[in-house]
């Protein structure tokens, strides 16, 4: 699978916009979390250790901040995780019990490429997305679709229209609106 690709990063953006989001640890998975508190708060799904959801912030932060690629994050990353038994080597299931009888479910590495990507995605999103609201000569934005095989059909629908930067259109269509 190729590498994720954002032409000149680092920029200020979204660095600035990942650095600002604070920790938030979920006990029941990430559907709980609010969606306003999702774009302001870093969690990670059933990770509900602290030090391990700071592991990850910091290799993310490290990723934006130097233009990493996906195969040196996960390397670093698994590394750390493997020490304190959150990563579940290829061929070993994901879910341990603990000996307090409770269900840890490790990450994977398709997990920590979700991280990777969905982070990356959001922070190059929102950074650019700030960039264009501050130029005077962007006025009109144009939809584009990857147009791949995955491409679901309602986003091949929109591929190429074009609607004033303050349509409504954008509230939900913005990217990124769709992983993987």
């Amino acid at each position: 699978m190729p590498e994720v690709k954002y032409g000149n990063l680092p920029f200020a953006e979204a660095i600035e916009f990942f650095r600002k989001k604070g920790l938030r640890i979920s006990e029941a998975g990430w559907r709980d979390v609010i969606k306003q508190a999702e774009v302001r708060a870093f969690t990670v799904a059933r990770v509900t250790a602290m030090d391990v959801l700071v592991d990850i912030r910091d290799a993310v932060d490290k990723a934006i901040s130097s233009g990493q690629s996906l195969g040196e994050f996960k390397k670093e990353l698994r590394e750390i995780l493997e020490t304190k038994g959150w990563f579940a080597p290829k061929g070993e299931r994901a879910e341990v019990l603990m000996p307090d009888g409770t269900v840890r479910k490790r990450l994977s590495g398709w997990r920590l490429e979700t991280i990777y990507r969905s982070n990356l995605q959001t922070a190059y999103s929102v950074g650019r997305h700030k960039q264009m609201m501050d130029s005077v000569t962007r006025e009109y934005w144009q939809y584009h679709a990857i147009m791949d095989a995955a491409t679901r059909p309602d986003h091949a629908a929109q591929n190429g229209k074009v609607y004033h930067r303050d349509d409504p259109f954008w509230d939900t269509w913005y990217p990124p609106n769709g992983f993987n």
